[in-house]
């Protein structure tokens, strides 16, 4: 705001010092130059503005062609790679199989995971609290338990939803839940024996084991239940899936940044070619006030309904998207037509999705 002041300012008086000089001329018909000096300023300075813009655009568009040379051969391995695994996935596990695009644990799917183990932890601390224990060895073992708890609870989850299992992931899904009851009950029984080994008073040793089998088991069901929900039916299928993916998102992300461009540009052009022209429009007015004040005749072009218009130096092959309805679209097909890569990359990855 304060920059359109000051120029605001700057325009009003150079318009009237020069109406005071009869500048520009009367006889000035606003062609081939013949216009005052600070209208040709404006000029100027729109048209090097413009090219700086157009500067810009250039080297993005520069930047991101070249890129897409080295990008296509990387697609074309990615969707080589999957399309093979997928092919051999319906041969193998029938024609419904396939990867699982909702797959994945979300931000909020961690936090209750997390949120899980620390209640866990909190109880089991709570439980080995009452054995009367010191703090660092209550709370030592309170966290390992519930890490590793909670560790094998996330991973029993994803192997008990997996379909493609190989050897030891099978021989896992019997063993983890054994392991998880025999570290729960021998830490549980250890602590029992130190405690009875106090003297402390058999119901608390029984209540603190009750709270502490109670708190595991009720942790590992809703780890497991959330790890099950939220994990792919074929891993193995879903790493060349998300890598498809990824792949995918970066050839979007690429085409988005060359239509962000020229959509910027495009506008950036028409703001400075707008304040231009608006501060054109104040020097005449300001000018034709001072002059008619004065009682001097203005000049022949400022009669003109356009007189104020910038002529705007911009480059053919940014001008002809300029007035279009569409100008990403057209811009695209433009590339397209000269540049095989995108279009290939696009076939590709409407092959694999259909």
């Amino acid at each position: 705001m304060r920059t359109y002041f000051w120029d605001r300012y700057r325009i009003h008086s150079r318009a009237k010092k020069d109406a005071k000089m009869n500048l520009p001329k009367v006889e000035y018909d606003g062609k081939e130059g013949r216009i005052s000096f600070t209208e040709q300023s404006l000029e100027n300075g729109c048209n090097r503005d413009i090219n700086q813009l157009v500067k810009v655009w250039k080297d993005k568009e520069n930047e991101v062609l070249r890129d897409m040379g080295t990008f296509s051969s990387s697609v074309k391995g990615s969707i080589k790679r999957y399309a093979e695994k997928l092919k051999d996935y319906k041969t193998k596990y029938g024609h419904d199989a396939g990867p699982d695009p909702k797959s994945g644990h979300s931000f909020w799917t961690w936090v209750f995971i997390i949120l899980c183990l620390l209640i866990e932890a909190s109880l089991n601390a709570a439980a080995f609290r009452m054995l009367r224990d010191s703090a660092l060895n209550t709370w030592m073992i309170a966290l390992s338990l519930s890490i590793s708890i909670t560790f094998l609870a996330h991973y029993w989850g994803k192997l008990l939803k997996s379909r493609d299992k190989v050897m030891f992931e099978t021989i896992s899904t019997i063993g983890i839940p054994i392991v998880a009851v025999i570290i729960a009950y021998f830490v549980g029984a250890a602590r029992m024996n130190s405690a009875i080994s106090r003297g402390i008073d058999s119901a608390s040793i029984k209540v603190s084991f009750a709270i502490f089998i109670i708190v595991n088991l009720v942790a590992f069901l809703m780890t497991v239940y959330t790890s099950y929900k939220h994990s792919p039916i074929f891993p193995r299928l879903q790493q060349p899936y998300n890598e498809f993916k990824r792949r995918r998102r970066q050839y979007h992300n690429r085409i988005e940044s060359l239509q962000k461009s020229l959509n910027e540009t495009i506008a950036g052009i028409k703001d400075k070619i707008m304040v231009a022209e608006f501060y054109r429009q104040e020097y005449q007015r300001i000018n034709q006030l001072v002059r008619a004040a004065n009682g001097v005749e203005s000049p022949k072009y400022f009669s003109n309904k356009e007189s104020w218009k910038i002529n705007a130096t911009i480059p053919e092959e940014l001008d002809k998207y300029m007035h279009v309805a569409n100008p990403t679209q057209n811009y695209m097909k433009d590339l397209e037509a000269s540049h095989k890569e995108i279009t290939e990359c696009r076939a590709l990855f409407a092959k694999v999705e259909g």
